[in-house]
């Protein structure tokens, strides 16, 4: 075999694999691979963003891909508070599971206490301090669609959840 390796990948190379991966998923009958990605945002009226998260839907599932809290904002819930948002958006768009990878670093305990369970560890670097790291993947079962009712949702105008947490999706209004 003749292998390259490159690091400059172009938007070229990533659509020539995905229609490649994407033809072979229709061919398989596989569900459709349709990501839809949604950025959710805590906001405090003039304080701004205090913390956003950047989510891919897909396949049933929701990738939760970046979650970030303002460091003077930590430990008051928006952590959590933007996690319950999106699964209350899984659960309205009939999502199975929601799943998050976070270095030890970052988000371990976290994930546990808001209810989720852990799926496994891949070793890391150690750190500046000669620990070691892992990255740690994390899921969340959600409840049916048929549990569903406790929510409603509004069209057309803006797209507010609950407790300020605002999910940048057209015309979709969650109310809790």
């Amino acid at each position: 075999m003749n292998m390259i390796v490159s690091n400059a990948v172009k938007p070229e190379d990533w659509n020539r694999v995905g229609n490649k991966l994407s033809q072979y998923t229709k061919e398989r009958r596989a569900p459709r691979h349709e990501p839809l990605s949604f950025l959710f945002q805590e906001r405090a009226g003039r304080a701004g963003v205090r913390g956003e998260a950047v989510i891919t839907q897909n396949w049933g599932k929701i990738d939760i891909d970046l979650l970030f809290v303002e460091e003077r904002h930590r430990r008051k819930g928006i952590g959590k508070a933007l996690v319950e948002a999106i699964t209350r958006f899984g659960c309205i768009h009939g999502v199975k599971a929601v799943r998050v990878s976070t270095p030890t670093w970052q988000g371990e305990g976290f994930y546990e206490h808001i209810g989720f369970t852990e799926m496994g560890r891949i070793p890391l670097a150690n750190d500046d301090f000669g620990m070691p790291q892992a990255e740690i993947t994390y899921f969340k079962i959600l409840p049916s669609v048929d549990g569903v009712e406790q929510f409603s949702v509004h069209m057309p105008a803006g797209h507010i959840l609950n407790r300020g947490i605002t999910s940048i999706v057209p015309a979709l209004r969650l109310k809790v």
